[in-house]
């Protein structure tokens, strides 16, 4: 096994330096600009947006980023349709991106013991070091026993799913922040981490520009996975991927069957009305 694949089993993430020319960087801060020249916001995201944004597609391909990701899942990675585009906006809220948000022993993203969970996301960005963002990670809150015991990870699981908003809006400690790594980024960087990871954005100074992209092995876990973002969370108004963007993924091996999962998803987080509210402010 790699010293890579055994860090990612371990912490639930790694980073690839450097994944992007400046070349690369200047032309998608530029197409960032084109969208809000439209938009005329401060701060937006756009789910689906790789994949709907045919001059983000490319981002797909990158062989850089593939060759580290299929080092750690293996050969047979597939784009996994999960992704966004984010424009100086950052989540300031402790999340997972999986389908199962809290932990329960019946909870599907937990249940690895016929086949393995192998979905990563890949957060990458693209603002200037001297903005001074960091991603928060928690790292093994993706699968207990690779660092944390089961009685640990339930304890920071509690915390995130019955305390963690009211403590926030409260102005209380965030005990989680004191257990987190920083990763400070620098243009071009990735974050590859697991869905299942707890993470939370961190502050900037000026504009921040990131999009997120994502891959895995197709199996249960991938066809759930899949379903839930491109079905199920109807909110985040996802489409069917383009047909020309299709023939791409065919040639490069990386189209996976857009099957659906038609049987039930337990645990699913959906979002409140509240946060449904919240969230339209950044679309």
């Amino acid at each position: 096994m790699s010293e890579l694949k055994n860090e990612f089993n371990k912490n639930g993430y790694f980073v690839v330096k450097n994944s992007f020319t400046d070349a690369e960087i200047q032309y998608y801060i530029g197409e960032f600009e084109k969208m809000n020249a439209v938009k005329s916001r401060n701060a937006w995201t756009v789910p689906d947006g790789v994949v709907q944004q045919k001059a983000f597609w490319p981002i797909i391909f990158k062989e850089e980023l593939l060759a580290r990701i299929r080092e750690v899942l293996g050969d047979e990675i597939r784009f996994m349709q999960h992704n966004d585009l984010h424009y100086g906006y950052s989540s300031f809220a402790w999340h997972r991106d999986s389908i199962n948000r809290g932990y329960a022993e019946t909870y599907p993203d937990w249940q690895e013991d016929k086949e393995p969970y192998l979905i990563v996301r890949a957060g990458c960005y693209l603002q200037p070091e001297e903005d001074n963002f960091c991603l928060g990670v928690l790292p093994g809150s993706h699968r207990f026993g690779e660092q944390l015991s089961k009685e640990e990870f339930c304890d920071i699981d509690s915390y995130l799913t019955k305390t963690q908003i009211a403590k926030a809006k409260l102005g209380l400690v965030d005990h989680l922040k004191e257990k987190a790594v920083w990763i400070k980024t620098q243009p071009g960087d990735c974050i590859v981490f697991d869905p299942r990871l707890i993470h939370t954005g961190g502050g900037f100074e000026r504009r921040k520009y990131s999009f997120f992209t994502a891959y895995g092995v197709e199996n249960f876990h991938f066809r759930q996975h899949y379903t839930y973002y491109r079905h199920l969370r109807k909110d985040l108004g996802y489409e069917a991927i383009p047909s020309a963007l299709v023939n791409m993924l065919k040639e490069n091996g990386l189209y996976a069957t857009e099957e659906k999962y038609n049987g039930k998803i337990e645990g699913a987080w959906v979002p409140s009305n509240l946060y449904s509210f919240v969230a339209n402010f950044f679309e």
